[in-house]
């Protein structure tokens, strides 16, 4: 239980000595790190957000590609029933099919849940193991969709500059979800840099952070596309009568909802993905 009563803390009002001691040592553990190391870790923060916002523009390609084949198929058998004189026939086969796959997908979120939810005895036995999973998972997800009504969060940080700039593509969209896991992950790159180079003596948290920090990055990471895709659904159906207000074209209202539903869907394909989050600063760094 030491990482956890050590990590607790570190929050405000706590140990204000404390807390000042560990900024202290994280300041001069970063005036130490070579002016090359700062260069290769702003090289790779860039590489990372180039490959994030890749991997989730390929995901909405392919779920768009997906939407227009199923879309020309179920025309083409629907009209082919409608000839043969079994439209309702066939409507009623299509409702079962659908029906069968959302209690497929409706499944496999609940054993994603179940798996969430075996950690919490864990807690108390290894907490280790378990809490950097779910605390970053449910402060990821908090912080992604501002709760399970879908208000606040990342999509509406655009509210800061001004009610006339809501809702933005750039918040509203992947390029969210792309933007906070690189930052994410770069924070948790350069934390680990300036760990080489922390004073000899120092305080015991970051020997106790260290080894479960990369966890806690990929569930927060995790969790935080849960949330946007959680956001941007709810904006796209049930408070849908909001348009983008800066697009580059015209469409109409369904087509601003459609582009939210699609967004939403490639966010929640990567909260789910099984690809592997942080491995590429770690093996650039080995090379060095």
């Amino acid at each position: 239980m030491n990482c956890v009563n050590e990590s607790l803390t570190f929050f405000p009002g706590a140990q204000t000595h404390r807390s000042n001691q560990i900024l202290s040592e994280l300041k001069i553990a970063l005036n130490q790190v070579p002016e090359t190391e700062m260069k290769a870790w702003a090289k790779r923060s860039v590489k990372r957000l180039g490959r994030t916002t890749k991997v989730r523009a390929k995901n909405l390609a392919n779920i768009i590609l997906r939407i227009g084949k199923v879309s020309y198929k179920e025309s083409i058998q629907a009209l082919k029933a409608y000839r043969q004189g079994d439209i309702d026939g066939h409507m009623r086969m299509r409702g079962i099919a659908f029906s069968h796959a959302a209690e497929e997908k409706i499944s496999t979120l609940g054993f994603a849940i179940k798996d969430y939810a075996s950690l919490v005895p864990k807690l108390a036995t290894h907490p280790k193991e378990a809490a950097p999973v779910l605390f970053g998972s449910a402060l990821g997800f908090l912080v992604g969709s501002g709760g399970l009504d879908g208000d606040g969060g990342i999509p509406d940080l655009d509210l800061k500059l001004g009610i006339g700039f809501h809702r933005s593509i750039l918040t509203h969209s992947i390029l969210a979800g792309a933007f906070f896991e690189s930052v994410i992950f770069s924070i948790l790159d350069l934390t680990n840099v300036a760990y080489d180079h922390i004073p000899k003596r120092h305080d015991p948290i970051w020997d106790s952070l260290k080894p479960v920090s990369a966890r806690f990055a990929d569930s927060l990471t995790r969790g935080t596309d849960a949330g946007i895709a959680l956001h941007l659904g709810i904006d796209g159906s049930i408070d849908g009568m909001t348009p983008f207000k800066d697009l580059p074209i015209h469409l109409s209202l369904a087509g601003h909802q459609a582009i939210l539903g699609i967004n939403a869907v490639a966010e929640a394909v990567e909260a789910t993905s099984e690809r592997p989050r942080g491995d590429d600063e770690k093996s650039e760094r080995r090379k060095k």
